[in-house]
This record gives C-alpha cells, sequence and structure tokens, in this order.
C-alpha cells in the first residue's frame, strides 16, 4: 500500500525536522487514501501539524480521530502520537493504556517510536512497556 510508505516516509521527514517535506508526504498518504484516510494518516497530518507549530489544526485532528468507531485501526495508538507531539505526554499515556487494553498490534512498536521519546520517563510508559511484554530498555547495553 502506497499510502502507507508514504505516511512511513512522512514521519521520518517529520523526525528529522523537515516539515515542508514531512506535509507533502502526508498530504500524499492522504490523496492515495480516497475518501476514508487512515487513523494512520490521520495521525501522521496531526502530528506535523504539532510539530510545526500548527496546534490548532493537530487538536482539530486528534478531535476527528475521537470521533472514529472503536474498531478503527489502532485509533487510541494513533491518538497517543499527536499528543505526544504536541508534548502532552500524560494524556498520551492514557491513551497508550487504552491501546493496551484494545490489544492495539502497533504497540510492538513503543521501544523504538522516536515520537514516544519525551514519554520514556514517565512511570506511567515504563509500565505499559511491561505490560506489552516488551524488554525494559529498546536496545542491549
Amino acid at each position: 500500500n502506497f499510502a502507507v510508505a508514504h505516511v512511513m516516509l512522512a514521519l521520518a521527514e517529520a523526525q528529522q525536522r523537515n516539515v515542508a517535506q514531512a506535509q507533502a508526504s502526508v498530504r500524499r498518504a492522504i490523496d492515495l487514501s480516497g475518501a476514508t484516510p487512515s487513523t494512520l494518516a490521520l495521525a501522521a497530518l496531526s502530528y506535523v501539524h504539532a510539530i510545526s507549530g500548527r496546534r490548532d489544526d493537530a487538536w482539530n485532528v486528534v478531535e476527528r480521530l475521537a470521533t472514529l468507531p472503536r474498531a478503527s485501526y489502532a485509533a487510541d495508538y494513533c491518538g497517543a502520537l499527536v499528543l505526544a507531539g504536541l508534548n502532552d505526554h500524560a494524556s498520551a499515556c492514557e491513551l497508550l493504556e487504552k491501546a493496551v487494553a484494545e490489544r492495539s498490534d502497533r504497540l510492538i512498536y513503543l521501544n523504538v517510536e522516536p515520537i514516544f521519546d519525551g514519554c520514556r520517563d514517565d512511570p506511567r510508559f515504563r509500565r505499559l512497556v511491561d505490560a506489552v511484554g516488551l524488554p525494559s530498555r529498546a536496545c542491549p547495553p
């Protein structure tokens, strides 16, 4: 699926703070998604808004994610990505707790997703890593 590839590209570009390229890639992903973009594409869009200082736009997408049916693919995990991008680490951890309860398959990336770097010192985040069954450190010493 090329839309997913463009989402991953957008997130990588966002991590490098190449906001213009990230915006272009996430827009391409949404265009390729058709009438209903994936929750991951919407989360990437919101994350790019967040890191580019467009907080209101980011929150609008967060609100849109919250209205999606609970069966939507990884909605809470995706919302947590956005909240972490907005530096709301407490709320990100709350959504990750819901994602754990829902057994989101995206949680396998919890230890290595750079968007969550700001959450790693939160004791709740470490408990989530343990709950998922991931090693307490992303890489061996």
